[in-house]
């Protein structure tokens, strides 16, 4: 608990995310997730920002723009 902000370790965004630790560690290094590098192979992540790329990942699953034209063969449509 930092100034009043429960922080989360990479495991636990690792679990939150159903993704890897090592994924998490990637997204912390790139600032893609914000987080505080405590050690080596310590973060602290921003609870906020993890529910942000949370949301972002979770918009992009299901956009039109993520399904590329002729992806699944050319259109029927003549």
């Amino acid at each position: 608990n930092v100034f009043g902000m429960k922080l989360i370790t990479v495991p636990m965004a690792a679990e939150a995310l159903g993704i890897s630790r090592q994924r998490v560690a990637y997204l912390c290094r790139e600032g893609i997730i914000k987080a505080e590098r405590l050690g080596p192979r310590l973060y602290l992540i921003d609870p906020h920002s993890l529910a942000e790329y949370k949301r972002r990942k979770s918009r992009a699953l299901y956009t039109p723009h993520t399904l590329s034209p002729g992806r699944y063969g050319k259109s029927q449509e003549k």
